[in-house]
């Protein structure tokens, strides 16, 4: 039995990208070609979205396909 993800992890996919970056439970801002401005926090990755939660508790869901960039949360 392998590690949920596994695969799409091997396969170096963009959602794998975002798996790594959500294990890691390191802050991000993430990109959106749904919003003009970024938006910063850890990432909970589903299956065709991602959850933005920000400091203060606050979510943002965005279909996977919607996201422009993720990097290293800006200060």
């Amino acid at each position: 039995i392998g590690q949920p993800g596994g695969d799409e992890l091997a396969s170096g996919s963009f959602r794998a990208r975002l798996l790594a970056r959500e294990s890691s439970g390191a802050e991000s801002t993430v990109g959106s070609l749904l919003r003009a401005e970024p938006i910063d926090g850890t990432l909970i990755v589903g299956a065709d979205h991602v959850r933005v939660v920000g400091r203060g508790g606050g979510e943002t869901i965005l279909p996977i396909q919607s996201i422009a960039y993720v990097a290293p949360r800006r200060d």
